[in-house]
């Protein structure tokens, strides 16, 4: 008979009862009924606390930090600064979360900072007049911004460094630069509106912003451009999104190996897709209206182009330049000038509907 030793049951049996402890000692820490201001609640609290706050205005700067500790707002929290420091900033601080807060940031660049801490969510907050950015979620993993509004930001709506976060069903306003930045690595942005942003809608900018999932999201109305891929990112995926009202291009695609499927674009002021991104594929695309081509492969080479549906662009359908491209089974119809523009003589053309064009 194999007996257990009762040696490795006293540690276990420690550990148990050290989870229970910390369990029960979790407490609600109500703001302003306990503690007469925010940060002396977050200052007390320990692992597992909620720091509670009731309906009113609080002028204060937030300094987060600990482990596992959660912010929470009870009806309509307003937080105003009193610095030019970010409004809520998390440092040195793990498992932590922001949850029905409203921040005012006229006066500061940040709205909340998300400062190289790990798993940290906000959620269901607001934003109004960040002097710079949004929300700034800067070299941490796995940090969660979800279902917020971010409202005329002086710079970004949202910024991404790290990795792994997820930015999901967020509403974008009026921000006077990007809507969403995102650099780093396996980063989510799914499901998220973004209306009017002066630049770029969604913008993969350096060489670290790479094989980023960035899925069912809706632009409209940006001044420039609906979502751009910056010359050395790889191998991100772009599927399923609306863009709808670009004031330039709906889309730049450049890097190498990227995946854009599943796109609906309307209405861009000049391509909706521009792109020279080699071995990257385009498909099953649906493109109306645009200003210019579109779908404009300006270079590159080793591009698929594959069962994308062109309508009504007011120059070409599809221009295809650079070399050793795969453009097959596209349907390509009423364009102002030519259906397919074939002037890459070196690559595939198979199985296209179209009316007009310059193949031989």
């Amino acid at each position: 008979m194999k007996l257990t030793s009762t040696r490795s049951l006293v540690p276990l049996t420690a550990l148990l009862l050290t989870l229970g402890a910390g369990a029960l000692q979790a407490a609600q820490l109500k703001v302003p009924q306990k503690y007469p201001t925010i940060q002396s609640a977050l200052n007390a609290a320990q692992s597992g606390d909620v720091v509670l706050v009731s309906k009113g205005t609080y002028h204060e700067n937030l300094f987060f930090h600990g482990i596992g500790v959660t912010l929470k707002g009870k009806g309509k929290v307003l937080v105003k600064p009193v610095t030019d420091l970010p409004v809520i900033q998390f440092h040195q601080s793990v498992d932590c979360k922001i949850v029905n807060i409203r921040v005012d940031g006229q006066l500061t660049s940040i709205g909340i900072k998300v400062n190289s801490v790990d798993n940290v969510l906000v959620k269901d907050c607001r934003i109004d007049h960040a002097g710079g950015i949004g929300i700034w979620a800067e070299l941490g993993v796995g940090a969660r911004l979800l279902n917020n509004v971010i409202k005329q930001t002086d710079g970004d709506a949202i910024r991404l460094r790290g990795s792994s976060a997820t930015v999901k069903g967020n509403v974008i306003k009026d921000a006077t630069a990007d809507g969403i930045g995102v650099e780093g690595t396996l980063h989510t942005v799914e499901g998220n509106e973004i209306e009017r942003a002066t630049k770029v809608g969604i913008r993969l900018p350096t060489e670290e912003s790479s094989q980023n999932l960035i899925v069912d999201n809706v632009i409209r109305d940006t001044a420039m451009i609906g979502i751009q891929t910056e010359s050395l990112t790889v191998g991100n995926t772009l599927m399923g999104n609306r863009i709808e009202g670009s004031g330039s291009q709906a889309m730049i695609v450049y890097g190498k190996g990227q995946l854009v499927t599943g796109q609906q674009i309307k209405q861009s002021g000049s391509e909706g897709i521009f792109t020279n991104a080699d071995l990257s594929s385009f498909k099953n695309n649906k493109v109306k209206k645009s200003g210019k081509s579109g779908i404009f492969l300006v270079s590159g080479s080793s591009i698929k182009v594959t069962g994308n549906k062109v309508r009504h662009s007011a120059m070409d359908g599809l221009s295809v330049y650079g070399s050793f491209h795969s453009v097959v089974q596209n349907s390509l119809k009423n364009s102002g000038q030519l259906d397919l523009n074939a002037v890459s003589t070196n690559t595939t053309y198979l199985g296209n509907d179209y009316v007009t064009t310059n193949l031989p």
